[in-house]
């Protein structure tokens, strides 16, 4: 199956063209070219703004229809870094920014491995991003940016405080030594920011460890007291009955 006249318009980004070809009944927008392109897809893959707008009028386009290699438009829009057709997206109701390509790439993962502080921003703005969601290989959107050496997106990515640095993921290796393997061995942010987040993770631990020093001791204090106490009311009770023997003692031979 070739492409269609729609699909090679809206890859080229001739907004006319995708005009007039839009208005005619016998032209779907939905019927994909070669390698299963979409017009919306391959606008949203070379960043043709007007282009993605004008078929995002149209209330018969799938705005997270997979295109080519069974990536949504935005996971290709935030791969070649095409913030705006990335913000036309996001703004959609119908669009989720977190959503996985079909290789389990999310959009957060492709700006992230290919650079893009600014797409990787927009995406970070939304709540329903998630940071630390793996690709379709395990991994973490700060393992693909520090494996590219890309040191922005790793601050950008660092700044966040429900990230986790130390996430493995499936290849089961910290985000400075997959940069350092890479040849990237300068990401002073990442390191920086990982000794500091190591020795804060450290006194977080003594102090727990205080903590739980402290109610110990005093569960254990507390449980010797009332031992103690029980004892001593036995000791006083002993007490009391050996002086009652003797009173009884006494009071039989005085009789």
């Amino acid at each position: 199956m070739g492409n269609t006249p729609l699909v090679w318009a809206a890859e080229n980004g001739h907004e006319g063209v995708v005009g007039i070809l839009l208005g005619r009944d016998d032209v779907d927008p939905k019927r994909p070219g070669e390698f299963g392109k979409t017009p919306l897809s391959c606008a949203a893959r070379n960043g043709y703004e007007g282009v993605v707008k004008i078929l995002l009028e149209r209330g018969d386009v799938d705005p997270e229809k997979p295109g080519q290699f069974g990536q949504s438009p935005l996971c290709w829009a935030a791969r070649n870094g095409h913030e705006g057709v990335v913000k036309i997206l996001l703004g959609r109701d119908d669009v989720n920014p977190d959503k996985s390509g079909e290789s389990g790439e999310t959009p957060l993962c492709w700006a992230a491995e290919y650079g893009h502080e600014g797409v990787v921003k927009l995406l970070l703005g939304r709540d329903d991003v998630n940071p630390d969601k793996p690709d379709g290989s395990g991994r973490l959107p700060l393992l693909c940016a520090a494996g590219s050496g890309h040191n922005g997106v790793v601050e950008v990515l660092l700044g966040r405080d429900d990230l986790n640095p130390e996430e493995l993921g499936k290849f089961e290796q910290m985000p400075t030594r997959w940069a350092l393997e890479r040849g990237h061995p300068r990401m002073i942010a990442l390191r920086q920011h990982l000794i500091a987040r190591e020795l804060c993770c450290q006194e977080r631990q003594e102090l727990l460890k205080a903590r739980v020093r402290r109610r110990f001791f005093s569960l254990f204090f507390s449980f010797f007291l009332c031992r103690l106490a029980y004892i001593i009311q036995y000791i006083h009770l002993g007490a009391y009955i050996l002086s009652l023997e003797k009173v009884l003692s006494v009071e039989f031979n005085f009789e």
